[in-house]
């Protein structure tokens, strides 16, 4: 669960922390959170590289498949877009 942190008084930035019982930091600010969205969505089309495995009967569509080499490249670009926004977790969304 992602949440933002909110103050009575005026502050430059409201972080947006993960988690329930240990509260991490996701991302310095709910600006730089979109910002990464907005980059990852430009740049390799979503929020996670797709991941498809080759043997799943549903995907019969030779397209939707992508190289195990591709995919880990499109994972590197993510945490690279997550750490310029200050995110130290290389994903931009939990589960």
């Amino acid at each position: 669960m992602l949440y933002i942190v909110g103050s009575e008084t005026q502050t430059a930035t409201s972080p947006v922390m993960q988690g329930e019982d240990k509260c991490r930091l996701w991302f310095p600010s709910l600006t730089n959170m979109m910002l990464a969205i907005a980059e990852s969505l430009e740049t390799i089309g979503g929020l996670f590289p797709p991941s498809i495995p080759r043997h799943d009967p549903r995907y019969e569509d030779a397209d939707a498949y992508i190289d195990e080499d591709e995919e880990r490249e499109q994972w590197k670009t993510l945490v690279a877009i997550t750490e310029k926004y200050g995110s130290p977790h290389g994903i931009i969304v939990t589960n």
